[in-house]
Order: C-alpha cells, then sequence, then structure tokens
C-alpha cells in the first residue's frame, strides 16, 4: 500500500486523535501534546473495541471498554506488558496527513 490522504493537518489539534478506514482497516492518528502525529491500528485487541471511544491523556491511550492503556509513542501495552497496537508511518505532505499500513513509522 503506498500513501492515503487520511485528513488535513488542521484537522487535528494538539491532544487529540480521529479514526480513518484505510483499506477496509481502522487507523488511529494522534496528535500528541507536543504535535508529534502517530498513526496505529484503531482497534483494542482485547476486545476490539474502537479506540476512538478512548481517552487520550497526554501519551496514553485509555480504551473506553475495558481501560487497557497503551504508549501512543511505541505502541506497547502498559496494561498488559507483550500486548501492543501496530504503528504505522505517517507524514504530513503541504497541508495533509498521510497514513501507510505497509511501512514502519520513522524515527521524528
Amino acid at each position: 500500500m503506498a500513501l492515503t490522504k487520511v485528513c488535513e493537518a488542521n484537522d487535528l489539534a494538539k491532544g487529540q486523535m480521529a479514526a480513518f478506514f484505510v483499506e477496509g482497516w481502522e487507523v488511529l492518528v494522534i496528535r500528541d501534546d507536543r504535535g508529534d502525529l502517530h498513526a496505529m491500528d484503531g482497534i483494542c485487541p482485547h476486545e476490539e473495541y474502537p479506540l476512538i471511544y478512548g481517552e487520550l491523556d497526554e501519551d496514553v491511550l485509555v480504551c473506553a471498554g475495558h481501560s487497557w492503556c497503551f504508549d501512543v509513542t511505541t505502541g506497547d501495552g502498559l496494561t498488559q506488558p507483550g500486548c501492543r497496537l501496530a504503528k504505522y508511518h505517517v507524514e504530513v505532505q503541504g497541508t495533509e496527513i498521510y497514513v501507510d499500513r505497509d511501512r514502519e513509522p520513522t524515527a521524528g
């Protein structure tokens, strides 16, 4: 898969997240409090609850289903070590945010 446009860069303010369907998969795009962008699976691996309904607290995403927590900078599970969300390459081109589910995120 190549880069897929998901939204305009100004659609996501610091501390906000939005879910998008990319080729049938739900991808969660987060702009953390520093303004850094992260893209990851949008479904909690615990009981497949949509993470968009969760709460973002700085770098921690808390699933609304059963309160499982994930570090948005790494995708690592904080509640259940060893559990993690797949992270994807995200970039801004001009005024648009793109995601590529087939590429690993690049170091910022």
